[in-house]
């Protein structure tokens, strides 16, 4: 009996356990449903300061109306007056964007292109505007573009010049020979009464009596700083190239080219200059900054591209084509009658 005893009271006990333990299940799962149950609270929106149709004006958009009319120096009368004329923008923003006019496409571009401008203020140029140029970057464009800052050698010759040809007998040849050589012996005779005391650069007037260069004649010959650099001038190479290596104030002997005949005179001379790197890095700053800023600028339409989608119809941009403008056409010229104007028919 006490075995049955025994038994029963376990099994009753088990039996109360289980049942405790399903109390508490189910009071925990009520429990947990009861939380998930619950809604979050819902802060309700504050109302704004003003409805316009479907827009609304606030506070903050208030407050940032009174610190711009601050900042522009522009008048205020009242806080009504400011509420008003924000309630009027919106209104005629709201009528604005009903109208047909703003789908005009001249208008569309002109929206497009003011909205352009100020997203590329805002963000293109700032990046420009972050162009930094350090003494590196100075002086490795100055050693790269060394030619720019060098000025070269330059000589100031003057000539005489006496046209001949191949068809001209030699003793016209000879004749005109003769000629510039006592043009030249007058000049070497007396410089400062030729030149008029300096006052006439070259040879001075004998150039204007013995010379058949029209351009240099009557300014003594004077062909002005030459290049020693360059070989394209406009006189023969061999009558440039001996006054470039005459000394200063020397006078070379008649030349005889294919062109006709030459004395030539340095009357000048030029050492080769380099601007130094100091003088140089003013004019270097702003030209490297903008070449930096082109690259930005390039790296920066290189991404916009790359982030949009760009497809090209190749038949149709085949046929694509600028017309041609029609070349203005001069007007008709009357001929000259010889009447004045106040003859009548």
């Amino acid at each position: 009996m006490r075995l049955k005893g025994y038994g029963l009271r376990t099994r009753v006990g088990q039996a109360t356990v289980h049942g405790v333990l399903i109390l508490c299940g189910a009071a925990i799962l009520l429990s947990g449903c009861g939380r998930k149950a619950e809604e979050p609270e819902v802060v309700p929106e504050p109302e704004p300061l003003a409805r316009v149709g479907d827009r609304v004006i606030t506070e903050a958009e208030f407050a940032f109306e009174v610190e711009r009319r601050l900042a522009s120096g522009r008048p205020m009368d009242d806080a009504d007056s400011v509420l008003r004329d924000l309630i009027e923008r919106e209104a005629m923003l709201i009528r604005a964007a009903a109208d047909e006019a703003l789908r005009d496409p001249a208008v569309q571009r002109e929206l497009e292109n003011h909205k352009l401008v100020q997203w590329l203020d805002r963000s293109l140029q700032v990046l420009k505007d972050e162009v930094r140029v350090s003494e590196d970057d100075l002086r490795a464009a100055y050693e790269a573009d060394m030619e720019s800052f060098t000025r070269p050698a330059l000589a100031r010759l003057a000539i005489l010049y006496r046209r001949v040809s191949l068809r001209d007998p030699d003793e016209t040849v000879e004749s005109l020979r003769a000629e510039l050589e006592a043009a030249r012996e007058l000049y070497l005779a007396d410089p400062a009464a030729a030149t008029r005391d300096g006052r006439i650069p070259g040879f001075g007037a004998i150039a204007a009596d013995h010379s058949e260069d029209q351009v240099s004649r009557y300014r003594g010959g004077d062909l002005g700083w030459l290049d020693t650099s360059r070989t394209d001038h406009r006189w023969p190479e061999e009558v440039v190239q001996a006054g470039f290596a005459l000394e200063p104030g020397e006078v070379s002997p008649v030349l005889v080219t294919d062109e006709g005949l030459f004395v030539v005179m340095k009357s000048g001379w030029r050492e080769e200059q380099v601007t130094p790197f100091e003088e140089a890095s003013i004019v270097l700053r702003r030209r490297v900054i903008r070449s930096k800023q082109e690259a930005v600028e390039r790296e920066f339409m290189s991404n916009v591209l790359a982030s949009v989608d760009v497809r090209i119809n190749p038949e149709k941009a085949e046929r694509l084509a600028i017309p041609q403008v029609p070349q203005p056409v001069a007007p008709e010229l009357l001929p000259v009658t010889g009447r004045t104007p106040n003859q009548q028919n």
